[in-house]
């Protein structure tokens, strides 16, 4: 499988043949949390914290590791480089935008849970923008089901919320790890 294939459905449909209790924007967002955190993750570490009950040497779970590693790949190439080019796996346009809302809420979710795992619980110890940005994915996180008006204005909303949550990540990960950061210096985002 190519990275051109990672869509939000490829994935989504890896982790339900596991029997993963979380979907992929979630799955990603616990990943990108768990690598602006963790000194090392290496692949079979991120399989064995996210779904400990997988045996990796289930023929089913091989199969799966043709969507994971790419994803995993990809997240660790887009975390760590300093190009600024994350893009949080979130189900494509054609999807209602509520649907779309959910899977950020489940996003912001599973990266949180993943900076948990990394052992960074006490927010409030975070570099001030970090910290406040950590309450606004709280606050994402709680997303509730409510009826979502489809228009321009909406769409532009829901667009720049993705946006600011993209570029907090990498802020995160800057004040987190600013070690494993291009040695470049800090690049502008862009």
């Amino acid at each position: 499988m190519t990275t051109a294939n990672l869509t939000f459905n490829a994935i989504n449909e890896a982790l339900v043949r596991i029997n993963a209790r979380m979907d992929a924007a979630e799955c990603h967002g616990t990943l990108c949390g768990l690598l602006c955190a963790a000194d090392r993750l290496d692949y079979a570490a991120w399989l064995d914290r996210a779904f400990p009950t997988v045996d990796p040497a289930d023929a089913l779970a091989k199969e799966v590791d043709q969507t994971l590693k790419p994803l995993y790949n990809l997240a660790l190439k887009q975390i760590s480089g300093s190009s600024y080019d994350l893009a949080l796996v979130l189900p494509d346009d054609e999807t209602p935008l509520l649907g779309r809302t959910q899977a950020l809420g489940d996003w912001c979710q599973g990266f949180l849970m993943g900076l948990a795992m990394a052992g960074i619980r006490d927010f409030t110890r975070l570099p001030p923008d970090s910290a406040e940005f950590i309450q606004d994915l709280l606050d994402i996180s709680r997303i509730e089901e409510q009826e979502l008006e489809e228009g321009e204005d909406e769409e532009q909303a829901f667009a720049g919320i993705v946006e600011y949550v993209r570029a907090g990540v990498l802020l995160i990960r800057s004040e987190l790890r600013p070690a494993a950061m291009s040695p470049q210096g800090s690049p502008s985002l862009h």
